[in-house]
This record gives structure tokens, sequence and C-alpha cells, in this order.
């Protein structure tokens, strides 16, 4: 369906080709975030809503090609009132990455401006090493017709170096609503957390149950500390879809196996107030990812709500997560080394407070939806004063 915010001629209309929630995914979030911000008031947003799947793989289903042609015809029904912009979320998958580029060639040969955003950092791999010869020319032509590529992280720029103009590479943070956490209830939760000294201590997780995500590893940690460490002492508790039945069913049984059913709770897909709630009842987050990563919605959202955070340096993550200052950067598939960072932060209260604030103050001060909202607003202005020098 094409969705449009308005039919306002004064205003410049924006067509947003992507996904938007359900599935929740970082990506859907962050669409949703941007439609339905102040932004409204200045930009006419079309969106044609493709509807991504929760799957980490590229591969050709009658059902994805189904998807696409639908997106496609709705595109070409959308470029008929001939947009000043056309924003899209960068697939990095190898028929994604191509069905891209069809999408940004169409658009440029009708005088759009196309803006593409990378949420993730593993684009580059693929075009370099997973492509053919002619799929990778083709890529490389629709990305010198972008007007704009925005990227997570001043590292993320040499992503695209050599393929887009180092002038039209802009730096755009995620970012999460300061209301969805005001200062009072994170207060409420900080003093919990300090009394919270003998009872057990709440562990979450937040993000789709991928193995590649380190959930896995996670209920290691548990078992581990239930041999090692009188387990009963914490409590794990897991948001998100599962990846598969199969997976569900592997770790479901692990749990059973090792005796684990009273200290680990799976809550399902959490979203909107319910996903806050879930972050402020807990004391620790992990996020023990080995998959590529960018700049996960969930580490920032953790951040918003003052936890110490133990995750492994994918991505930007250590942009946000400041190993011993506000948690802790650890190597991957290491569910021994989770478990010692565990039992440190539930022998010290202080600590653990301590840490949550430093999180909440980087937060504060470089991913609220506020920053991202005025980045996003910054590039497409840019993009604009394009048409008028030209």
């Amino acid at each position: 369906m094409v969705l449009s915010s308005g039919k306002h001629s004064d205003r410049p209309q924006i067509v947003v080709l992507g996904p938007l929630p359900p599935p929740y995914h970082g990506v859907s979030v962050a669409i949703r975030m941007m439609v339905e911000s102040e932004l409204r008031e200045e930009f006419d947003f079309v969106t044609v809503n493709t509807k991504r799947p929760l799957s980490l793989g590229g591969d050709f289903s009658f059902t994805k090609l189904k998807r696409d042609t639908i997106a496609s015809l709705q595109l070409l029904w959308a470029l008929r009132r001939r947009p000043r912009i056309v924003y899209l979320p960068l697939s990095q998958t190898r028929l994604g990455a191509l069905r891209d580029a069809i999408w940004i060639l169409k658009a440029s040969s009708l005088g759009c401006k196309c803006i593409i955003h990378l949420h993730g950092s593993y684009f580059r791999t693929l075009l370099d090493r997973d492509l053919e010869p002619i799929e990778r020319r083709i890529i490389q032509r629709a990305l010198s017709r972008v007007s704009a590529a925005i990227v997570l992280s001043d590292s993320f720029r040499s992503i695209f170096h050599g393929l887009v103009c180092d002038d039209r590479i802009f730096v755009v943070h995620n970012g999460v609503d300061k209301e969805a956490i005001p200062p009072k209830r994170l207060e409420e939760a900080m003093i919990r957390r300090r009394q919270n000294g003998c009872s057990r201590l709440r562990v979450a997780f937040l993000s789709n149950l991928f193995e590649a995500k380190g959930f896995g590893e996670l209920l290691e940690a548990a078992a581990w500390l239930t041999v090692h460490d009188h387990g009963t002492h914490f409590s794990f508790h897991l948001a998100g879809a599962w990846e598969s039945d199969s997976v569900q069913q592997k770790w479901l049984a692990y749990i059973d196996q090792r005796g684990l059913r009273n200290q680990i709770e799976f809550l399902g897909v959490v979203d909107g107030a319910e996903k806050f709630r879930f972050l402020l009842n807990s004391d620790v987050f992990v996020f023990p990812s080995y998959q590529y990563e960018g700049q996960p919605l969930c580490i920032i959202e953790a951040l918003a709500a003052g936890l110490p955070v133990i995750a492994t340096a994918r991505g930007c993550i250590p942009e946000k997560v400041w190993d011993g200052i506000n948690g802790f950067i650890i190597s991957e598939k290491d569910p021994v080394i989770i478990a010692n960072k565990l039992r440190l932060l539930a022998r010290n209260p202080e600590l653990r407070v301590r840490m949550g604030y430093a999180s909440r103050c980087i937060y504060e001060e470089n991913y609220t939806a506020q920053v991202f909202i005025k980045g996003l607003k910054g590039v497409f202005q840019q993009v604009l004063e394009m048409d008028q020098e030209t």
C-alpha cells in the first residue's frame, strides 16, 4: 500500500521506499519514526511499504519476488507525481542490492533526487566479495547517481569510498525519543536498581532471536552461572521473535537439559511502552552479537533506560559502549566472559548504577530521536538545495 501524509503541493514530496513494522527491526522502526515525526510538517511523505521480513538471508523466493514486484509497481505509481526525493534504506543482500539499484536508476532517470540510507556495515563486503562483475557494475552505476548517502558513523564513511562523492556522504546517528523514558521514570528505576543488592539480577536481551545475535551464548552463560555461582541469583529475560521453529526448539531443549526453566523467560516481540517498561525493570543489558552490525537500536534503547551494557565490538557499538565506563566490550562467542561480567555487576550494585548513569549521558548527548530527526532534516534540505543550484 502507498501511504501519503497529505496532498499539500506546497511541501516537497519525498517517496519513502522501505519497510514499516511489523515485523519490528531497526530499519522498520527508524522509518516509522521518521515518517511520524515533526518532519511531516515540512515534507509530504509518500510511503511504499516493502514489508521486509525477518530474514538475514538474501536467497531468491517467489514470496520475495511477489513482494518486490508489488513494491516496484507502487513506486512507479508514486513516481508519476515527480517527487523531489526518493529515500530508501540500502539492502545488504545480493538480490536486494540489485533491486535497489534498479529503483535508483529508474527514479533518477525521471529527475528525482535519490537518498540512500545504510543501516549496517556489510555493504562494502557484499560489493567487493559477493557479487559478479556485471552485478557490481550495475550497483556502482546506480550509486554514482545518488544525491546523498547516509551512514551511521564517521567510521562507516569508507564504505562508500570511490562510490559516492565524499561531500555527499552524511552521518546520521540512530535515535530514541526522550519521551519514551523521561527523567522521572529513569530515576525511579535507578533507585530500585540501587536497592536491588540482594535480589536476583535481571538480565535483558532485546533483539530478534537470531543465533548470530548471540542470545545462545547468553543462555550458555546462564548455564555456567548455575554450575559455578549459584545461578539462582540471576534471571534472564529475552524479548524478540524467533529466527525459526528449529532454532526455538533447539534452545528450549537446551534450557530443559540444563534445568534453567525457572531462570529464563521468553517474552516474544515487545514494542512501544511495553518495551521500555521491560528495560526499566532490568538491571543489565547483554548483546553478544557476532554478525555484521551497524548501530543497533536495541543498544540505544538500553542506554536510554540507564542500563550497563555488555556487548561485542561489532559495527560502531564501541562508540556507544565505553569499556569500563558504561559497560563492557567482550570477545565474541565467549559465554564464560559474559558470565564473569554479570557476576561482577551482580556483586557491585553501585557500579551498575554508575554505569547506568553513564549510559544515559551518552544517549542524551548523541542518540536521541531529536538528534536523528535533525540529522535527516539537514540531509533533505541540502539535497533540495541541489535542485536550486542546478
